[in-house]
């Protein structure tokens, strides 16, 4: 089996076996890949690895950096002879191993001994194909994907399931599907949430069906046929008059289609590369806000490729988009008219799995703000008097601190108790944990990186020293590993070595920056993040390395903001695009880079000059559909 390490800038490493021969590895920074990279010089599908006669390869998928081979740029799918250096982009791949067990051998093997267990019953499994499928069954997607089914299945969305399909609709452990003792399948439902249907009819919970050759299978919203692909079984006599037969009619062929390039053979496995292709433009559109259009691309990929998850997940996550734009921009027109209360219950609908999620984050913590200038004024100023309206105000003042942190020691917590003894009543202040996710920021001295930090630094003395690296007291940490003796002492001088750059590095760029100079910033805190990135699990960073990114990001956001007001857009675009570089889940540079997009459509009716700068400021990588339509503005220019 082969097994392929990729490292990233920084030394972010990660290993993965490569188990499928035909569907192999598939590699780049979008979600829907097998092996998902973060380096932004990676294409969002940019390679495939992939076995071969038991030889490995690696195609390009049209990326924009390439794969480089022993140095060489390759042009077409290329066989990894011994263990070359490989990159993709600036990625660079190892490869471990001899090759995997071609997996069609194995349930060859498999339709073999099944036969053989048959015995005799064995044809008549295949004459009674027309009431049941035996041994050598496989369910089949449109697209013409095929799953070989053992003599018992497991269908479901688990990943200890023989038949996996990733779909919200289907249940963890769905339906079984397993040959009786006449050999052939019948099909049970497990209590699934959506239901298991044969043939359009819902399968009760006693149901066990005979499944027919052909028959169709719905497992929630996902549709499969049950057929047994036919085998050769005939006498050689007759063999050699339909081969005979076969060859006419193929020379016949040949001569009728010989115009037609785009013939059925030539376009087998097309489904596929389609779905793929809707699936990237798809996510393009989700990017600019165009989730109608999103939803309807990935509905047509789920036609074409319905085993695929990708598509499935792309229109999931539109959907749930679509809902959290419509709820951003109610909560939004509440706080326009002064309702920040219902504007901020609103926001706390919006799905943490949603693009918008980090939105609404930015939009609460400034209603929040909003809600203690101006109930706290009410709550402070109000006459005495008027004790209900100052317990009102007080305790709506308490609902938003109390996410910020503990109001025991608040002035408005004793306003609201003087208030109240003038009252008969208490005032209820609820502190709603529905709002606990919009103000609660991670944290990186959590219990979860304090389990990475001990898997990863073994030694007592070390873990502590880096425990109080990642909450931000590198001083402690440095004389906390200076005191370390033994067998500790060679890792902690070299974790001290690191330590020092990144404190140094990090004064380094606080002094550029308080000078305004944002390139020696990003150079000093460059080498910064580097180290910082070694020295902390992976998915982990220190306090330093957050306020780093953070500072980094704003400061890139802040001279965009200035470019864009100026309508100087491709240098708006250069500032907000090194910003995601070093944060690129930042919501402000990811809502700017849309605004240009929408810009760019203007742009690109403008003009050939404005075209170019539309070509510019959109996304190349799946193209935009505001960039496909710059460039062919651009093709009328020549």
């Amino acid at each position: 089996m082969f097994t392929l390490t990729f490292t990233e800038p920084g030394g972010r490493a990660e290993n993965h076996p490569l188990l499928e021969e035909e569907q192999g590895l598939t590699v780049g920074r979008d979600a829907t890949c097998e092996v998902v990279l973060r380096s932004k010089e990676v294409s969002r599908r940019h390679a495939r690895f992939f076995v071969r006669a038991g030889d490995l390869l690696v195609e390009d998928l049209g990326s924009q950096n390439g794969v480089y081979v022993a140095g060489a740029r390759i042009e077409k799918p290329t066989v990894l002879l011994g263990t070359p250096p490989i990159e993709i982009g600036d990625v660079k791949v190892v490869v471990f191993g001899t090759g995997p067990v071609p997996r069609n051998a194995e349930l060859r093997s498999a339709r073999k001994a099944e036969r053989r267990a048959l015995g005799p019953h064995a044809d008549a499994a295949g004459e009674t194909a027309a009431k049941g499928v035996g041994a050598g069954a496989v369910l089949r997607g449109k697209a013409g994907q095929q799953i070989v089914l053992p003599a018992k299945a497991a269908v479901g969305r688990g990943a200890d399931c023989d038949v996996v399909l990733d779909d919200d609709s289907v249940s963890r452990h769905h339906a079984e599907l397993s040959r009786d003792d006449r050999g052939l399948y019948r099909l049970k439902d497990l209590d699934s949430g959506n239901g298991t249907f044969l043939n359009g009819k819902r399968l009760t919970a006693t149901d066990s069906l005979l499944v027919p050759e052909g028959a169709k299978l719905r497992f929630g919203d996902v549709e499969l046929l049950l057929w047994r692909p036919p085998e050769a079984r005939l006498p050689r006599r007759r063999l050699l008059l339909v081969t005979l037969v076969a060859l006419v009619a193929l020379v016949g062929a040949l001569l009728f289609f010989r115009r037609g390039q785009g013939s059925t053979a030539t376009r087998e496995g097309l489904p596929e590369q389609e779905a793929t292709a809707l699936v990237e433009q798809a996510q393009a559109a989700i990017e600019v806000d165009r989730f109608e259009d999103a939803a309807r691309l990935a509905e047509q990929a789920i036609d074409l490729d319905p085993l695929s998850p990708a598509p499935r997940k792309v229109l999931a996550q539109s959907r749930r988009d679509q809902q959290a734009a419509r709820i951003f921009a109610d909560a939004s027109s509440k706080a326009q008219v002064g309702r920040e209360d219902e504007a901020l219950r609103m926001l706390a609908q919006v799905s943490p799995q949603s693009r918008f999620f980090a939105r609404a984050r930015i939009k609460a913590k400034d209603l929040a703000s909003s809600i203690v200038r101006v109930r706290g004024q009410a709550c402070r100023t109000a006459p005495r008097e008027n004790a209900a309206v100052v317990a009102e105000e007080c305790a709506r003042v308490l609902d938003v601190k109390c996410q910020q942190g503990p109001v025991d020691e608040d002035t408005m917590l004793k306003a609201l108790r003087t208030a109240e003894k003038r009252l008969p009543r208490r005032v209820a202040w609820s502190c709603p944990p529905a709002l606990a996710p919009l103000f609660h920021d991670e944290t990186v001295a959590d219990a979860g990186d304090d389990k990475a930090l001990a898997a990863l630094y073994t030694d007592a003395g070390i873990r502590d020293a880096m425990q109080a690296y990642a909450r931000g007291d590198a001083n402690s940490a440095l004389k906390a590993l200076a005191r370390l003796r033994g067998p500790a002492a060679a890792q902690a001088r070299e974790l001290t070595e690191r330590l020092r750059v990144v404190d140094g590095r990090f004064r380094e760029g606080q002094t550029a920056l308080l000078g305004n100079q944002l390139e020696r910033a990003d150079a000093v805190w460059g080498e910064a993040l580097a180290a910082d990135a070694v020295l902390m699990p992976a998915g982990s960073a220190s306090f330093l390395g957050r306020q780093m990114r953070t500072t980094l990001a704003r400061a890139h956001g802040k001279v965009g903001d200035d470019r864009f007001a100026k309508e100087q857009f491709t240098t708006a675009y250069d500032e907000w695009t090194l910003g995601l570089v070093v944060e690129p889940q930042d919501p402000h540079l990811l809502d700017s880079l849309a605004r240009l997009e929408k810009v760019a459509e203007g742009l690109a009716r403008s003009g050939c000059d404005p075209a170019q700068v539309a070509v510019h400021i959109t996304r190349s990588d799946p193209p935009s559909p505001a960039h496909e339509a710059a460039q062919k503005a651009l093709l009328r220019c020549r």
